[in-house]
C-alpha cells in the first residue's frame, strides 16, 4: 500500500496506536514490527535502533538503518533473527482463522525467552465505523476488507495457550481498541 494513499484519519490513529504500543518497548529493545506499512513505528519512536520491519504492501527500504522489507510474516524473516519486542499493531485481525496459531507460534520462535509481543486489535464494531468513514471519504481503513472479524476477547486464550503470560490489556481510542502485552516463556 502506498503511503501516500493514507488519510490523515489514518495517520493519527496509526500513532495513537504507536503510541500505546511504545510505552512497551524499551530504548535497547530490537524490535520486529510486523505490517509496518512504511515504516511508521520506527519513525515515531526514535529511540528504537535495531530492528526490522516486514510488510507484503510495503517497498524496501530502510527508516534510520533500520531495514523495512516487503514479505510475509514469518516466512520473509531471516532465519536465525531474534527480538526482544515483537508488535503488530492493527494486524492480527487480518490474520484467517486458520493461521492464527501458526501466527503465535512463530511469535514464540521469533521473540527471546522474557522478551514482549505488543499488539493492537480493534473492536469488531470499528468494521462498520470504518465502512462509514470511508463512504466519506475520511479514512482509507488500511485493508479494512481483509478483517476477519476477530474478537479481541480470543486472544489472550490465545498467546496463553502457546505459553505466553499475558501482561496488559488496556482499551483504547474510546474503547474502540484493545492493546495487549505478552511476556514470552
Amino acid at each position: 500500500m502506498a503511503t501516500s494513499e493514507l488519510k490523515w484519519l489514518d495517520r493519527v490513529l496509526q500513532r495513537w496506536r504507536i503510541a500505546k504500543a511504545g510505552r512497551y518497548i524499551g530504548r535497547d529493545d530490537r524490535v520486529l514490527d510486523v505490517g509496518c506499512a512504511d515504516g511508521a513505528l520506527f519513525v515515531q519512536l526514535e529511540w528504537i535502533a535495531q530492528g526490522l520491519g516486514i510488510d507484503p504492501d510495503t517497498l524496501d527500504t530502510q527508516v534510520r538503518n533500520i531495514p523495512i522489507r516487503r514479505g510475509d510474516f514469518p516466512r520473509d524473516v531471516p532465519a536465525g533473527e531474534e527480538f526482544d519486542v515483537i508488535a503488530a499493531l492493527a494486524v492480527f485481525e487480518h490474520i484467517p482463522p486458520g493461521d492464527q496459531d501458526a501466527f503465535v507460534e512463530a511469535c514464540r520462535t521469533l521473540v527471546k525467552s522474557k522478551g514482549r509481543v505488543v499488539l493492537s486489535i480493534p473492536a469488531p464494531v470499528v468494521d462498520h465505523i470504518i465502512a462509514a468513514l470511508q463512504l466519506a471519504r475520511v479514512l482509507r481503513g488500511m485493508e479494512a476488507e481483509q478483517h476477519w472479524g476477530f474478537d479481541p476477547k480470543a486472544t489472550i486464550p490465545l498467546f496463553v495457550s502457546h505459553g505466553f503470560a499475558p501482561q496488559v490489556h488496556r482499551r483504547f481510542q474510546m474503547g474502540l481498541n484493545h492493546l495487549f502485552v505478552f511476556t514470552a516463556p
